[in-house]
């Protein structure tokens, strides 16, 4: 909202009915108040990590607008003094380029004016230039003393970010459904007249989904199942478009409308895309610490990965399979970019397949134990020479007592 709403007639009257005896401050003095607050606030959180703040995290991104302007985020996360987790967002400024030394002298400029000395980690996604920009900070906070440790865990890639990358290397070029469904929702998106030719077709079909068909961006994996999600509901208002709207099957060309079966794979593709939307948005939580839930995450969705991949008569049969050769839910030893950047460090799902291989031997070492102690009391049976009966009789009561219970002893004579 504009400083000059408080000027607007309608303001006026609301404040008027609320409180008749307020004076409306005029908008110069409203945004003279707001910018002394933001002072104000500034100079308290430079404070603290002046002189509280033990440590802080950072993650930043960058990208350029619409009006070809590069614009930088810089965002902070911290403990305060209560133990609550913090995030604050101490920079959004407008930089000439994204060449990894413009960014990191940016980032640099930014931590001396907030007095900020001490970066536990520093979150990017994978483009190649924020590799440069990460050792340039890196060397700057290292001179500093500010690094943890040996600064080994400084640069972190962005998870929310991987999956995106392992998502749309899967459905690259691979299924002509969504591609199919995605021309439908830019038909219906292209013009009012469209568009209300299209809510006429889901009236006459008796729709009452209030939903609404949005498109995606075919970069976004996440966006992809949104637009899948919500079109899906809609698959008798699209065939109805389609006799209802000459320009409609027009509008793909050499294709053609979502098939029957197009909609079938669209289906399938809801659900397992829904995996990765739910791991990303656990992932981009920002009122919590998700660090602690990637492994978790991106094990599940490996396990998936590799169920579906099995299935050779599957739709997911190839899409699986070019996902798991995109790191990090390959078992390569290196996590790759989109840019082809390694990183020497053995991938999330390189972990967790020697997990599970250590748990496949622990589970033969338990079993090699168990014989071996069932053949070493075999032998102290033979060495003590005990009859077969009195062997028998202990391997029954040993089962009987391995299932809970007892069997029952003879009472002797004369008892009740």
């Amino acid at each position: 909202m504009n400083f000059s709403a408080v000027e607007g007639e309608g303001f006026k009257y609301y404040s008027k009915v609320m409180q008749p005896q307020f004076t409306l401050p005029s908008r110069r003095t409203i945004a003279r108040y707001c910018f002394q607050l933001h002072l104000d606030e500034k100079q308290k959180l430079k404070s603290f990590f002046k002189s509280d703040c033990n440590r802080v995290a950072l993650t930043t991104g960058c990208w350029t607008s619409i009006q070809n302007q590069n614009y930088l985020t810089l965002t902070t996360h911290f403990v305060d003094n209560e133990w609550n987790y913090q995030k604050r967002i101490i920079s959004f400024t407008v930089i000439p380029n994204h060449k990894g030394d413009t960014v990191g002298r940016k980032i640099e400029e930014v931590l001396r004016d907030w007095g900020i000395r001490n970066v536990s980690t520093i979150t990017v996604d994978n483009a190649i230039s924020n590799d440069v920009a990460v050792a340039y900070l890196h060397r700057k906070i290292s001179t500093m003393n500010g690094m943890m440790g040996d600064g080994k865990c400084f640069h972190m890639r962005c998870a929310a970010h991987i999956l995106n990358l392992v998502v749309n290397e899967g459905l690259k070029d691979k299924h002509l459904s969504i591609t199919s469904v995605r021309d439908a929702v830019r038909f219906v998106k292209s013009s009012p007249h469209r568009e209300a030719k299209f809510k006429e077709c889901i009236e006459f079909a008796g729709i009452t989904c209030k939903k609404l068909v949005c498109l995606d961006v075919s970069t976004r994996s996440n966006v992809t199942y949104l637009m899948l999600e919500a079109a899906e509901k809609f698959q008798a208002a699209f065939d109805k478009l389609e006799y209802e709207e000459s320009s409609y099957r027009e509008f793909f060309g050499k294709g053609s409308p979502p098939s029957s079966d197009d909609w079938d794979i669209v289906r399938a593709f809801i659900s397992f895309l829904k995996l990765f939307y739910e791991a990303t948005n656990v992932f981009s939580t920002s009122q919590s610490v998700s660090l602690h839930s990637a492994f978790h995450q991106v094990s599940a969705l490996y396990c998936e990965l590799k169920q579906a991949n099995m299935n050779l008569n599957g739709v997911f049969a190839s899409v699986c399979g070019d996902m798991m050769e995109k790191q990090p839910l390959g078992s390569g030893e290196n996590n790759v970019s989109n840019d082809e950047t390694t990183v020497g460090r053995p991938s999330l799902m390189a972990r967790a397949d020697d997990f599970e291989q250590h748990l496949e031997e622990q589970d033969s070492i338990d079993q090699k134990n168990e014989l071996g102690g069932f053949y070493s009391n075999l032998n102290l049976m033979e060495d003590f020479e005990l009859s077969e009966d009195i062997i028998a009789e202990f391997e029954e009561i040993s089962s009987t007592a391995r299932r809970g219970s007892l069997p029952s002893q003879p009472q002797p004579s004369g008892c009740a």
